[in-house]
């Protein structure tokens, strides 16, 4: 039996919106998935009409959220000055997450690279981090010295059950030189503490 467009989008609707306390939403639909904002529950649902199980993301803290946004950019992290190595090396980024968390798998975190000064990474160094286990490494060619930056949202959920997830926004700026007996890694990294 073939399900029209529109029946589908109601079942998966009806299946999504059973779970919520309320009937106020907005749709999204992507290639093979439709994601659901559950804006007075502050949730993401994404119903599986074949399964008939409704994931639940569950976004905590929305008032933090909103002030964070409104903010007039992201409060840098300096990491300390460090001397890399001229030509082919590495730049690796490590978020440390809070025990017992990981990185959804289902949302849309990323990190975006900011460039000042003489490295170059690949083509495709701006890149989607759902699901993404740290550290994440990629090649660099560094020739002289700069600023390299990485800005990055990360939204992540207890790692068993997850019913709590949280959101990060984190701009990590690394200054480096360009030495003969530098380092071969410009190592970019922070650690995510849980407030509850």
């Amino acid at each position: 039996m073939r399900i029209s467009l529109w029946r589908r989008l109601w079942l998966l609707t009806g299946m999504a919106l059973r779970h919520s306390s309320t009937r106020r939403a907005r749709f999204v639909a992507g290639t093979d998935r439709l994601s659901i904002a559950d804006t007075n529950n502050h949730a993401i649902r994404i119903p599986d009409v074949q399964s008939g199980e409704v994931i639940t993301l569950v976004v905590r803290d929305i008032e933090r959220l909103r002030t964070a946004l409104i903010a007039d950019g992201w409060v840098p992290t300096i990491m300390p000055p460090i001397a890399v190595a001229p030509g082919e090396g590495r730049t690796a980024l490590d978020i440390v997450l809070p025990p017992g968390y990981k990185v959804n798998d289902l949302a849309p975190s990323s990190v975006r690279w900011s460039i000042d000064g003489g490295i170059t990474l690949p083509a495709d160094a701006d890149r989607s981090l759902a699901g993404i286990r740290f550290p994440l490494e990629l090649s660099a060619t560094c020739t002289a010295a700069g600023t390299l930056t990485a800005e990055i949202a990360l939204i992540y959920c207890e790692a068993t059950k997850p019913k709590v997830c949280l959101i990060a926004e984190v701009r990590l700026v690394a200054p480096f030189t360009v030495a003969n007996h530098g380092a071969p890694v410009l190592a970019l990294r922070s650690t995510l503490s849980f407030r509850p």
